[in-house]
């Protein structure tokens, strides 16, 4: 438990302002002894420099080798594993996140669940706050749904712009979790005080953009700590906990809403933000490896006086571009790559899927469970808890699926099946998604059937989501393994989007055609989509063949989702 403190970010400044007294590292212990090859050549025992580096016996003649390579390797002329003073992770260190027990991987995990969770309840916690702004402020449905569209929109935008910092040894992960975390919650006070309706959606968009790397970076996360086998495992979990959240925010929030104001629900989200935000200043450790070794190595300096000992990150850096240009390539290769054929479908597959899901859930749920069947503003959102019930057989079979089947195959395989394998699994899922808007859609379209069947078509919706995300955006971040960062970043930002402007023309959709013949269109238009989405999965190996971004042999998968 002392490690995960003094990893978190209140730890860490423990120990800095402290100089190492207060939750100390092994070198910073006064009983530490350094070893020799972590010491400048002049202070090295004879025989062990020359052992070390040369195999020669002079100290002078292993100081001639290590200025050499050091030379060299600084210019970026010869190999970084060659330098002498190379800071990285020893055989089964402990402090390797890798490494970490699994108690501790676990803990840490439903950490990264936890802070996606909450900051998804943000987006939907809106829903039950609309009839209160319509009210207040005389505006219509569709001006009110504008809060929930710019929340999207801005967690579509921010992951374009904030990612590459994670990314950034000297800033880690953590750091960027915890500093927009804090202005994610601290945020939330202009839209509670003020009494203006642009302001308030104004700061609903900012508060998606600076909170958007918790839902960014999760999976990068989990892969620190993680190997290939398990982390099907723990991205299926965190993407049960990703999709639960906007699902329990109309619950959580619809009860209050009624009972009291339109602000309500954004108290109920203070609340729980803040006392996530405890429980991360105290114990969410950093878990990118870059960071944790560019820490090691600066106490290191310190502690033997040997301004040479570098990591691997800090020789390279100077070879790659500074955060704000790899943001700036970021955005701009996410927009080469959409005409890619493959990423092109994918994009509109997985964003017409996550469009129907808001547009579906937070637009037709009030028309049929409240207007169709007079169900009050609380009770009303009690049928999202079906998507939970439909989540727990859902993820057992995902588990099954790669315990069973997929995960052998890959290891016969040896890791190196096609990126194309990835695809099989969306197909048991991607029937859900039409069969869920039929059966919701006319089962709900009159006050006289029972409100059995939308709650039943709705939670079928959950299998279809859940598995068609997994495997689509696995099977992008493999195909093209190298500029993967900027084919999910262009991937989130498309969805988004689609998410973001469907639900403002919901209502008038949905009242023109009726909920049953507008469900059945989106369900004939995902029906379509599954025809490419067979040929993507069969013929994807030629599509990968003709693109320079692409990955053209199978390699093991690198496991990435929502």
């Amino acid at each position: 438990m002392l490690d995960l403190v003094r990893e978190s970010p209140a730890g860490l400044f423990l120990n800095w302002a402290s100089d190492g007294r207060v939750l100390p590292y092994p070198e910073q212990r006064p009983d530490f002894v350094p070893p020799a090859n972590l010491l400048p050549p002049t202070r090295r025992p004879q025989a062990s420099a020359g052992k070390l580096l040369s195999g020669e016996s002079s100290p002078d003649a292993a100081t001639l080798v290590d200025g050499e390579v050091v030379d060299k390797a600084l210019k970026g002329e010869a190999d970084v594993d060659r330098y002498p003073y190379l800071v990285e992770w020893a055989e089964g260190d402990p402090d390797n996140p890798q490494n970490w027990s699994f108690g501790r991987k676990l803990f840490v995990s439903i950490e990264i669940c936890l802070l996606s969770l909450v900051f998804y309840i943000g987006s939907s916690v809106w829903t039950a706050s609309q009839p209160g702004i319509q009210e207040e402020f005389g505006v219509s449905p569709i001006v009110a749904t504008l809060g929930l569209s710019l929340f999207v929109l801005g967690y579509g935008f921010g992951p374009m712009i904030l990612s590459p910092l994670q990314e950034t040894p000297r800033i880690g992960r953590t750091s960027v979790y915890y500093a927009s975390f804090a202005a994610y919650l601290l945020l939330q006070a202009p839209i509670l005080a003020s009494g203006n309706l642009g302001c308030i959606l104004f700061f609903r968009f900012v508060t998606g953009f600076v909170g958007s790397p918790a839902i960014a970076t999760g999976v990068a996360s989990l892969s620190d700590m993680w190997g290939v086998l398990d982390m099907p495992y723990a991205v299926g979990s965190w993407s049960v906990f990703a999709v639960a959240g906007p699902i329990l925010g109309p619950v959580i929030a619809g009860f209050a809403a009624q009972a009291k104001t339109w602000k309500w629900p954004l108290y109920e989200l203070l609340w729980m933000c803040s006392v996530a935000f405890l429980i991360f200043t105290f114990l969410l450790p950093e878990t990118f490896a870059a960071t944790l070794l560019l820490r090691r190595a600066a106490r290191l300096r310190k502690v033997t006086g040997n301004p040479l000992l570098k990591t691997r990150t800090e020789i390279e850096a100077q070879f790659h571009p500074g955060v704000l240009q790899a943001g700036v390539n970021q955005v701009g290769l996410a927009f080469r790559l959409c005409v890619e054929p493959a990423i092109a479908f994918c994009d509109l597959y997985t964003g017409v899927v996550y469009a129907c899901f808001y547009l579906c859930v937070f637009t037709t749920f009030p028309i049929v469970f409240s207007e169709y069947h007079g169900f009050n503003l609380g009770v009303a959102a009690l049928p999202f808890l079906s998507f939970i019930v439909a989540g727990v057989p859902t993820f057992a079979a995902y588990v099954a699926y790669y315990k069973y089947r997929f995960n052998p195959r890959l290891v016969a395989s040896n890791y190196k099946l096609p990126p194309e394998a990835n695809l099989e699994l969306a197909f048991w899922g991607a029937p859900a998604i039409p069969l869920s808007l039929f059966v919701f859609g006319w089962t709900g379209n009159s006050p006289s059937t029972s409100y059995w069947g939308p709650i039943i078509g709705a939670s079928l919706y959950f299998p279809g989501i859940f598995l068609v995300f997994q495997c689509v955006l696995l099977y992008l971040a493999t195909s093209y393994a190298k500029v993967s960062a900027s084919v999910l970043g262009g991937n989130a930002l498309f969805r988004a989007t689609f998410a973001a402007a469907l639900p403002l023309a919901g209502r008038p959709f949905f009242h023109t055609l009726g909920v049953g013949p507008a469900c059945s269109l989106l369900g004939g238009v995902s029906i379509l989509l599954m025809i490419p989405l067979y040929f993507l999965w069969k013929k994807g190996d030629r599509l990968r063949a003709r693109s320079k971004f692409a990955e053209h042999k199978a390699e093991s998968p690198a496991v990435m989702a929502v």
